[in-house]
C-alpha cells in the first residue's frame, strides 16, 4: 500500500488533533498475545464518507478486513470505540486498532507444533494408554509432519507408521 503525500499529510493532522504519536507514518503495529494490531485511522468527512489508513503496510486481503471493520467501528460508534475529535479540512477522525489473525502459515506452523507436543507426550504414556496412536498419526500426518518424525518420536517403525495411515492391522 502506498502512502501519498496527501495521505501524509492528512495522517499528520489527524493524529495531533487526536494527540496520537506514531513511530513513523507507516509501521506502527502492537502485539497483544499471539495477536497483532494494527493502528488505523478512521477519518468521517463532512459528507458522512469513511476512510481507514491502516499505519503500517499489508496485503491487500487484510487491508479490505482492515478497512471494513475499522469503517463499520466508525459508523456504529462502539462504546470500546475513541472519541471522535474534529479536524479541520479533514473531518471526524478517530483512532481504532484491529486485530489481524495471523497468516495461514503461522497458523499451520502452529498446528504441526502442537500436533508434536501431542506426539511427545504419548510415547511417554503408559502402554495401555496408547489406544489412540492411529489418531495422533493422522492428526501429524495433516499437519505435515513427515512420517519418518512421527515414528522418531513415538518410538515405531516408519511401516507402523503407514499401517496407522492405512487403517490396516498391526
Amino acid at each position: 500500500m502506498s502512502h501519498d503525500n496527501s495521505t501524509s499529510a492528512a495522517t499528520a493532522m489527524v493524529t495531533a488533533a487526536l494527540r496520537v504519536t506514531l513511530a513513523s507514518p507507516v509501521g506502527t503495529s502492537t502485539r497483544l498475545g499471539d495477536r497483532m494490531s494494527i493502528g488505523t485511522l478512521v477519518i468521517r468527512d463532512d459528507d458522512g464518507r469513511v476512510e481507514a489508513i491502516p499505519f503500517r503496510d499489508i496485503d491487500a486481503e487484510d487491508t479490505h478486513r482492515l478497512v471494513s471493520i475499522a469503517a463499520a467501528v466508525a459508523v456504529t460508534g462502539r462504546p470500546d470505540h475513541p472519541a471522535w475529535s474534529y479536524c479541520g479540512g479533514v473531518g471526524w477522525a478517530a483512532l481504532v486498532i484491529v486485530p489481524v489473525p495471523p497468516p495461514p502459515s503461522e497458523i499451520r506452523t502452529g498446528r504441526a507444533d502442537l500436533a508434536r507436543a501431542m506426539l511427545d507426550d504419548l510415547r511417554t504414556r503408559p502402554a495401555r494408554e496408547q489406544r489412540h496412536v492411529d489418531f495422533f498419526v493422522r492428526i501429524a500426518h495433516q499437519n505435515a509432519i513427515p512420517d519418518a518424525e512421527i515414528a522418531r518420536r513415538l518410538g515405531l517403525s516408519e511401516d507402523a507408521v503407514r499401517a496407522c495411515l492405512s487403517g490396516a492391522p498391526r
